[in-house]
């Protein structure tokens, strides 16, 4: 019965996770999505931003992504800066404004950098701001998966 019970607790330890702040659950998703995706996001300095996002396997509940954003000027080839950084990612369910969302969650180790994207059924995702609502305009924002990665397992 107590071995039965510490299992118990390490499962749901392992794929619930409450805090003050938020209560999700982990989704063992995350061959699924990884992949490349590309997209667009608006920026008020600049023309555009374009991103790639590289999202990459660990373990069935963690994974790795590097994104890159580029900053583009007013001409169409101007860039005007790049960034890259680099993370942990785990998909998880959340009840965002009384709708249950498969999230993608960034950083989810770091508590004050962690950032969000909707898990679309067609596999793209849809980058949240920091109230975890959609970026405007929603057109521009959407992260589309351009290559699936292949897993050996």
């Amino acid at each position: 019965m107590i071995r039965f019970l510490f299992i118990l607790g390490i499962f749901l330890g392992s794929s619930f996770i409450a805090s003050a702040q938020y209560e999700y659950t982990v989704l063992p998703l995350v061959a699924q999505v990884s992949g490349t995706f590309h997209g667009h996001m608006p920026c008020e300095d600049c023309r555009t931003i374009e991103v790639e996002m590289e999202l990459s396997y660990l373990s069935d509940t963690t994974g790795s992504y590097t994104i890159r954003d580029k900053y583009m000027g007013k001409e169409k080839t101007e860039v005007i800066s790049m960034s890259r950084r680099s993370g942990q990612f785990m998909v998880v369910k959340e009840v965002v404004d009384h709708d249950k969302l498969n999230l993608v969650m960034f950083d989810y180790d770091y508590p004050e950098k962690t950032t969000y994207c909707i898990l679309k059924t067609d596999g793209n995702l849809i980058p949240l701001g920091d109230d975890k609502k959609p970026i405007e305009p929603q057109a521009d924002c959407l992260l589309k998966k351009v290559k699936m990665e292949t897993t050996e397992n």
